[in-house]
């Protein structure tokens, strides 16, 4: 996949919604036989919203931060 297309975030209750826009994408990896890593921590930005438990609502706009998707096999 391309980690630098924008992702989407969303929750099965419908409380977490956001649209993540990616700057970087700092990418590791290895394969040595049994070993295995595939390793991408994406930093960009954050915009929607997000509904706590007490019902206030928090909307992000241009927030940075990151996300990860990660594959190790030992």
């Amino acid at each position: 996949p391309d980690y630098m297309q924008p992702w989407a975030f969303t929750s099965d209750d419908g409380r977490f919604e956001m649209d993540y826009t990616p700057v970087l994408d700092r990418a590791s990896g290895s394969d040595v036989g049994l070993i295995k890593s595939d390793q991408h921590q994406v930093f960009g930005h954050y915009t929607g919203r997000a509904l706590l438990d007490d019902g206030t609502e928090l909307y992000l706009k241009d927030f940075l931060g990151f996300a990860e998707k990660v594959y190790n096999k030992w």
